[in-house]
């Protein structure tokens, strides 16, 4: 028997179980350009203002949005994926987006801050950051970040130990007390709670 054979009820259970957890990573690019982006404040610190800048996605879209009509038209209509545009940098960007479940999938940021994606505060629930030991952390201004009240989960990939991460988490409005926080190992892809992750410093 054909798959399209079975029944709908059936298949449509199978484009369920076929809804998993991913890490979308999201970066910002720059190119040389001639285009002066009026909006300075939205533009990285160090990047240049005659910099062409717009946010991509490395991530492929999900496997099931391109299986079939059926089951895109399934997916959507349960909105297991939402159609989620990327962040605007100063320019008409809206026209770039990509499928999120924000229920399930992680939000990868690298060294951006969470100022460019305040438009996700409602949604985001799991996010993973990548932070050298510099003076910036999570965000660039505090009081003009949104405090992510539906943030469940944040992952982070430093070569800092947890002590020193977590001085200067504490003074972000964004980390919360009752969230589950995850060390990365930055080469090895190893996630870790603050002990495992102290214990896997020292023995390396």
């Amino acid at each position: 028997m054909s798959f399209s054979a079975l029944p709908y009820e059936l298949r449509t259970i199978v484009w369920e179980l076929a809804v998993v957890p991913r890490v979308v990573h999201v970066h910002l690019v720059h190119r040389k350009c001639n285009y002066k982006p009026r909006a300075r404040g939205l533009l990285p610190h160090s990047f240049d203002l005659g910099a062409l800048c717009f946010f991509t996605i490395s991530t492929p879209a999900p496997a099931i949005m391109h299986t079939c009509q059926e089951a895109r038209n399934h997916i959507v209509r349960r909105s297991l994926y939402t159609r989620t545009c990327l962040p605007s940098a100063g320019l008409n960007s809206q026209n770039r987006y990509t499928w999120i479940n924000w229920d399930l999938d992680t939000l990868s940021i690298g060294l951006l801050f969470l100022e460019y994606f305040k438009d996700y505060e409602p949604f985001l629930r799991r996010l993973r950051i990548k932070r050298n030991d510099g003076s910036h952390w999570l965000t660039l201004d505090e009081d003009r970040t949104p405090s992510f009240a539906n943030l469940k989960e944040i992952q982070i990939a430093s070569t800092c130990c947890s002590l020193q991460l977590a001085d200067k988490l504490q003074y972000s409005r964004v980390v919360r007390p009752e969230m589950d926080v995850k060390f990365i190992d930055p080469k090895s892809g190893m996630i870790m709670d603050a002990e495992a992750y102290d214990e896997w410093r020292y023995w390396r």
